[in-house]
């Protein structure tokens, strides 16, 4: 679902094992503090230094970036 959008502004970090996570840690501090949520792979949406909670459902992802999208955010 994220891939149906035209997100220009979207940046998606995969850092799903050890190796993700080291190339990131330099320059991305924050990136420790992210977990798997029940196990699944998980999506953080972030905008302005500010995260939403975490999901593993797709439909939420969608929810999320719809309001992210609206008018009143760009």
């Amino acid at each position: 679902k994220v891939n149906n959008r035209y997100l220009p502004f979207l940046q998606i970090l995969l850092a799903d094992d050890v190796d993700h996570r080291q190339l990131y840690a330099g320059s991305l501090n924050f990136i420790d503090g992210l977990e798997q949520v029940d196990g699944k792979a998980t999506a953080y949406l972030c905008m302005d230094y500010s995260c939403q909670m975490p999901t593993n459902e797709a439909e939420e992802l969608a929810q999320m970036l719809d309001r992210m999208t609206s008018v009143d955010n760009l």
